[in-house]
């Protein structure tokens, strides 16, 4: 299937990604280059451990692989968005190998044609998220009374980001890890809209009992998925679902973006003035009312206290 990748040419000057982070973030670093490409004609290439990363999950990628060669010849700079926006309005004169993960969701949302045959999954995975739901389902099934197991049900992901994303709020003052009481909310506004609502709760692993004790613990609707999967299967399964409840994080940014929701439910503004408003949720807010952008997804605050 890859056979005939090509290469990138090192002969002229090129931006690439050093690939860090996690897939949301490689994700990030991917779509940013092919951006960067689109707008300003420049030369690009992916890392090869981005490109063996990424190309079992998403085998339609367009942009050329950078070889180990151009790689070790490029020089290694962490720019911000403004930066490097700046030095392609005057024309692209060194190659650079970018650092970081920027991460700016009206680039992705504006450029989504561009990306979006690039980023689909491979038909394993999306056969795979349909099994899973699938078993799932018969896993919550087999676990409650007989008389909620025939019932037509409506499935809703929640992605719950905590552990170490304290530290990136704080360095930002974007406030708190969400509280239960958040994703209650979250949970009662389906509840009131749908009959049989089905919530299937994805966290890290460290997290999962937290959202036992916290989330399901008095409910029979909710379900944490804790089957062990692969991250990259667990973007797929988020991304396979019609409504989805985020938190915070480019995990579940890109379970959204590469979806096809109908229903996106996130926090709205705290009470705080002192607060900035985290970056995701606020481009959620610019498009939440503009019809001209939302394409037809409802997105919907819910208090977080």
């Amino acid at each position: 299937m890859w056979t005939h990748v090509p290469s990138a040419n090192c002969s002229s000057p090129a931006y690439s990604f050093e690939p860090s982070g996690k897939i949301g973030n490689q994700l990030s670093e991917y779509v940013h280059l092919l951006c960067l490409h689109q707008q300003f004609s420049i030369n690009v290439g992916l890392h090869p451990k981005m490109w063996n990363k990424l190309r079992i999950i998403f085998p339609h990628l367009s942009l050329p692989i950078m070889t180990e060669g151009c790689i070790r010849h490029l020089s290694q700079r962490k720019k911000t968005l403004a930066e490097i926006r700046t030095e392609l309005s005057r024309g692209l004169s060194a190659s650079s190998l970018l650092g970081g993960t920027p991460c700016d969701p009206f680039r992705f949302w504006n450029c989504r044609q561009h990306w979006r045959k690039d980023l689909t999954f491979s038909e394993p995975f999306q056969v795979a998220s349909v099994m899973r739901t699938a078993h799932l389902i018969q896993q919550w099934q087999w676990l409650h009374p007989v008389a909620l197991r025939n019932r037509e049900i409506t499935l809703v992901t929640a992605h719950v980001r905590r552990s170490d994303f304290t530290y990136t709020l704080n360095r930002r003052n974007y406030g708190q890890l969400m509280p239960p009481v958040y994703y209650q909310n979250a949970f009662h506004y389906f509840r009131e809209r749908y009959a049989n609502p089905l919530f299937m709760v994805i966290t890290e692993p460290a997290e999962r009992q937290w959202c036992r004790d916290n989330l399901a613990k008095y409910t029979n609707d909710v379900l944490v998925v804790d089957d062990n999967n692969e991250e990259a299967e667990d973007l797929a399964l988020i991304a396979s679902f019609k409504h989805i409840i985020y938190s915070h994080g480019t995990f579940g940014f890109w379970g959204i973006l590469l979806s096809h929701a109908r229903t996106v439910v996130y926090p709205e503004k705290s009470g705080n003035p002192a607060e900035n408003r985290y970056s995701m949720h606020q481009f959620f807010d610019h498009i939440r009312h503009n019809a001209t952008l939302n394409h037809g997804v409802n997105f919907v605050t819910v208090r977080q206290t």
